[in-house]
């Protein structure tokens, strides 16, 4: 397959090889450390995107563990007191506790999205802040808990537990 070459091929093969007489060829122009450009805007956006669609499937996640932790302790529950296995209520408590800890692990890899999102968000947007400040308040033997990145994750957890709790000895 030979094809005419023309003035404009010779002109391409002159500037590649004087890219290669001069070290150049084969790797892209590289800034130094002072005229680093931070990434184009447009990737920062793609990028943006795509953590928050993570972040809202992660959301979906939680919730459907949430469902099954419900689903799971109602029908412990309803089969310990059925059957007056006092026991089982035990079962349940720990079974929470164990989805509540998967609950957890997603919400860890939901928060390295999050704070991707905030690096992105001081590049693109600096003087916009996505989330608030927090706000001390509350009794002081919730606010490790309230303070906690996690809390939208244990709450359910160990209001469930609790409640449990109090029917196992109420039993």
């Amino acid at each position: 397959m030979s094809q005419p070459v023309g003035r404009a091929d010779h002109a391409d093969d002159r500037a590649t090889h004087q890219a290669t007489r001069h070290g150049a060829a084969g790797r892209p122009h590289q800034p130094d450390a002072h005229t680093r450009e931070p990434p184009a805007t447009e990737h920062l956006w793609t990028l943006f995107q795509v953590d928050q669609q993570r972040i809202n499937a992660l959301d979906t996640i939680a919730m459907t563990i949430r469902g099954w932790m419900v689903t799971l302790v109602a029908a412990i529950v309803g089969f310990s007191l059925s059957q007056h296995h006092r026991s089982l209520l035990l079962v349940a408590m720990v079974g929470a506790a164990l989805l509540g800890l998967l609950d957890i692990q997603y919400r860890a890899t939901q928060l390295r999205h999050v704070d991707r999102i905030g690096k992105v968000q001081q590049v693109i947007a600096p003087d916009y802040r996505l989330r608030p400040r927090r706000y001390p308040g509350g009794p002081p033997w919730l606010k490790p808990i309230i303070q906690s990145r996690y809390h939208s994750s244990i709450l359910p957890y160990l209001f469930v537990v609790f409640v449990l709790l109090l029917l196992w000895i109420a039993t």
